[in-house]
């Protein structure tokens, strides 16, 4: 359908006012610019905004805090998982094309069944760049309000080599993104079939006990950051897929060696449930709780 101003309405038997007078907040979704945010719909409902503001274009092009809005809480502490390849690194222009980002596949998914809600298309932030570090603020807003506690940034580590960690460097510079954090290390070899397997690799885990220290050490400066997540004052570090490793309980050891050794104290190691399905009681002496 056509959208401009010259578009004859006459042909549609649509009582367009009388919709709106009984569902008035689709009037203001009607004259919201898209680029406006979520934020400023919701002042415009509480009377926050001025009137006449709504197109004032300085007022849209800066950034529109989230404030005075009461944000949801829970006695549980939800913490998400932050996915951070939503930006391009040559990486994965080489291996997938110029350009790639998690954004190519979102928008490659297809519903598989009727009323299958796919692709699932960005909302208020668009397809966002996460070299920009106006969006982690805006996430981080958006998190707070929602009732999010906390986010777990999947780390990408081979044998010293990381991958996508820009979002998560500029979290650590930016003290004003003041948002509870932890890691989780996404410890899979990366290939072509996105499964973690060996076939058709792209880059993989190289495992020794001098990466284990190097891992950790690498880890520290985060460890240290009075932002990052703790339980009962032990930072939290997550491992995707302990199983992979040859052997956990050595590296759980030598992490601990490690952070006893640099004064950070205990830490708590937890892991996802996600492949393996490992019982705790196998891991249990040095990991000590699992994320389903």
């Amino acid at each position: 359908m056509k959208a401009d101003a010259d578009f004859d309405f006459s042909q549609y038997d649509f009582d367009g006012d009388g919709y709106i007078s009984a569902w008035d907040e689709l009037a203001v979704f009607i004259v919201v610019p898209q680029t406006t945010s979520a934020g400023f719909v919701r002042n415009l409902w509480t009377g926050a905004v001025p009137q006449g503001s709504l197109f004032d274009s300085e007022e849209l092009s800066e950034h529109v805090p989230v404030t005075g809005l009461s944000g949801l809480s829970s006695t549980i502490k939800v913490i998400a998982f932050y996915l951070p390849q939503f930006h391009p690194i040559p990486e994965n222009d080489r291996w997938w094309g110029k350009g790639f980002t998690e954004w190519t596949n979102v928008t490659k998914a297809k519903p598989q069944f009727p009323g299958h809600y796919q692709p699932h298309l960005p909302g208020e932030l668009g397809f966002y760049d996460l070299r920009l570090v106006e969006v982690q603020r805006r996430q981080t807003e958006l998190a707070k309000m929602y009732g999010i506690y906390g986010f777990c940034y999947y780390h990408y580590w081979f044998g010293g080599k990381r991958l996508l960690e820009r979002p998560f460097e500029q979290m650590l510079q930016h003290r004003e993104l003041d948002f509870p954090f932890c890691i989780c290390w996404a410890n899979e070899n990366w290939t072509r079939t996105w499964d973690g397997a060996h076939s058709q690799m792209l880059i993989g885990q190289t495992h020794s006990p001098e990466d284990d220290f190097a891992f950790i050490q690498n880890l520290e400066p985060a460890l240290r950051d009075e932002r990052y997540i703790r339980i009962d004052g032990r930072p939290l570090i997550v491992v995707y897929r302990p199983a992979l490793l040859p052997d956990p309980k050595a590296t759980a050891r030598r992490w601990r060696e490690y952070c006893r050794g640099v004064g950070l104290g205990e830490v708590f190691l937890a892991y996802t449930w996600a492949f393996e399905m490992i019982e705790p009681e196998k891991l249990r002496r040095s990991w000590r709780s699992r994320l389903c």
